[in-house]
């Protein structure tokens, strides 16, 4: 990839590591470190045995009488954490209560390696290192994925496969037959429904998406179109499916569709239908669209001015955006940054390829990632800038080094990486304005 690409994830890398978390701030966190150094501990994912059936550091899980305590999430993310708690753990960082200090950095691992497959991906495609910079940034500081990258979890290992599975697709584009492309692309497809149940139906949509590009490819004719093979992605969503329905859910849990939630007493809770289906996927799209215009609009627009060449781009972002609005579109708590994260790569790309063919006059194509900066910062502040309710009356903000500060650590833990920081972002900052100016 050109230098411009590479300099657009750093600059993403600093804004981001700026605000990094001070504190995990969510249960499904500690839960999955938990299991993760429990895994790591005893080669196992059970919490606890049947003789100790809470845990006091997860307070709200509870066995089945004479059962093991075992985790309601899928295991796919603890085993991501495995290798950054055993790393914390061989430096001497392992902390009883915030697990250690590498493990913090695993939002960020996984977003900023997504970032750079999504802009090796538009980088391929159109040959633009101004496009694919733009997408990098646009989709780097756009706030879903800007906030999954502090707070971990399964949110950036899916935006990860997602960005993996759309730039394989890149990779294959133009070829008839490119295994390694369909390898990776079912890999994908196979691994999604191991991380979170939405990742299911992310992968269906997935393989469903193919298909329709394929055949919109046929109707433009081959000469304008990719002819993408779908039957491994349907034999990676199916396998997938199957092996956690039948080994996870069934065989671990007993619970064939509930899995661990079934186990820990949560299948009677209604977590459907608290809103209309109609009225609830109109609020999805609108709190998606609010959390992310640089990223949707200009692909429509870029989408819009091509005309039908520019439409099969459209073809993913489209059908898994309807697709996730209608799936939590009843949901009790759609916490919509967070969950519809894994959007981003999709509409990143697309936006990505049509900026290469339909490039921004400037300094419009400048201001348009000024106002993705200004709309992160501003939902970072509204969301996570403030101070949280700590222990015993206490508060700790969510910024780490404004909480090391507060705790009183020496200047240089402080002040010397955020300046380092500042200037990477500075640097970055100015070399991708000059890749946005004509040459």
């Amino acid at each position: 990839m050109p230098a411009p690409v590479w300099w657009a994830v750093a600059l993403v890398a600093a804004v981001h590591l700026l605000t990094t978390t001070g504190a995990w701030i969510i249960t499904d966190q500690a839960e999955a470190l938990f299991t993760a150094r429990r895994l790591l501990s005893d080669g196992t994912l059970d919490l606890a045995p049947a003789s100790a059936p809470r845990v006091s550091a997860l307070p709200w899980l509870r066995a089945e009488p004479g059962r093991a305590l075992r985790t309601r999430l899928l295991p796919g993310t603890a085993v991501t954490l495995a290798p950054l708690l055993a790393l914390d753990r061989a430096l001497g960082w392992e902390d009883p209560e915030q697990y250690g200090r590498l493990v913090h950095l695993h939002g960020h691992l996984f977003v900023l390696a997504g970032l750079a497959l999504l802009g090796r991906a538009v980088w391929r495609r159109g040959r633009s290192a101004q496009a694919a910079a733009a997408a990098v940034v646009l989709a780097g500081l756009s706030w879903p994925v800007w906030q999954v990258s502090k707070r971990g979890g399964s949110a950036p290992v899916l935006f990860f496969l997602a960005a993996l599975f759309v730039s394989a697709g890149a990779a294959a584009a133009g070829r008839r037959r490119p295994p390694a492309a369909d390898l990776v692309r079912a890999a994908a497809c196979a691994l999604l429904p191991w991380l979170n149940p939405a990742g299911s139906v992310i992968s269906a949509v997935f393989a469903g998406a193919t298909w329709l590009e394929g055949f919109y490819a046929r109707r433009l004719g081959s000469e304008r179109g990719e002819r993408p093979r779908v039957w491994p992605l349907a034999a990676g969503c199916a396998v997938g499916n199957a092996t956690v329905i039948v080994l996870w859910n069934q065989l671990y849990h007993g619970h064939a569709w509930l899995g661990g939630y079934g186990a820990a007493h949560l299948g009677h809770e209604s977590w459907f239908g608290v809103a209309p289906l109609f009225t609830g996927f109109l609020a999805r799209a609108w709190e998606f669209l609010r959390l992310g215009p640089w990223l949707v609009l200009p692909a429509l627009w870029f989408a819009w001015r091509e005309g039908a060449p520019g439409r099969p781009h459209l073809i993913l972002p489209v059908l898994l955006s309807a697709a996730l609005f209608a799936l939590f579109a009843t949901f009790y708590d759609p916490e919509p940054a967070r969950r519809f994260s894994v959007l981003c790569p999709a509409w990143a790309v697309a936006l990505g390829w049509g900026w290469a063919r339909t490039r921004w006059r400037y300094p419009w194509n400048l201001l348009a990632l000024v106002g993705a900066l200004v709309l992160g910062v501003s939902w970072f502040l509204r969301e996570e800038g403030r101070y949280y309710a700590g222990p015993g009356g206490l508060f700790y903000p969510s910024v780490l080094w404004v909480k090391r500060a507060i705790d009183g650590a020496p200047l240089w833990q402080t002040a010397l990486p955020v300046g380092a920081l500042l200037l990477l972002a500075a640097v970055a900052a100015d070399r991708v304005a000059s890749t946005m100016r004509p040459s």
